[in-house]
């Protein structure tokens, strides 16, 4: 496997760039910027490491993503009821 770039982990993460690098620094696993690369071992131990933020994330967008859709369900029912004579 390649190396990957912080900022790509962060995007598949659901984080940004600036709060892996604040996991990365309390990992004490070397990143100086966004667009570092890591070795696929560290990128293991993040993985690991941070599995339960990455869930809670998950859930997160995917609470917003239920939340959306149910709004916009609502305002399409809305606008039906009001079409209707």
């Amino acid at each position: 496997m390649a190396k990957v770039r912080v900022s790509t982990l962060a995007k598949e993460f659901g984080m940004t760039s600036k709060e892996l690098m604040g996991h990365l620094a309390d990992m004490k696993i070397p990143a100086k910027s966004a667009s570092s690369t890591l070795e696929d071992a560290y990128v293991a131990m993040v993985r690991k490491q941070l599995a339960s933020v990455i869930e809670a994330r998950a859930q997160e967008v995917e609470a917003a993503k239920q939340a959306e859709e149910q709004a916009a369900a609502a305002e399409e029912a809305a606008r039906a009821a009001e079409a209707e004579p």
